[in-house]
């Protein structure tokens, strides 16, 4: 019976991915990403090997958030 119920329940409660947040902060932004968003980790990833953005560390909402002087593309 329980196996019935967690057949019939799956991918209905799925949360959508949330949107990039940018917060204006010392001269650049506080940037959360979600982290199912495949695409802007991998370019926040691509800034922070060129030094250009830093992780701050953080990890809320289900978003990581990185420090950089420009906006993702």
């Amino acid at each position: 019976m329980v196996k019935m119920l967690k057949l019939y329940d799956e991918g209905k409660y799925v949360e959508p991915m949330r949107e990039t947040i940018y917060e204006k902060s010392d001269g650049g932004f506080n940037i959360g990403i979600d982290i199912r968003n495949q695409s802007d980790i991998l370019q926040i990833g691509k800034l922070v090997e060129k030094k250009e953005a830093k992780n701050l560390g953080r990890y809320s909402d289900n978003r990581i958030w990185y420090w950089s002087k420009m906006r993702l593309i």
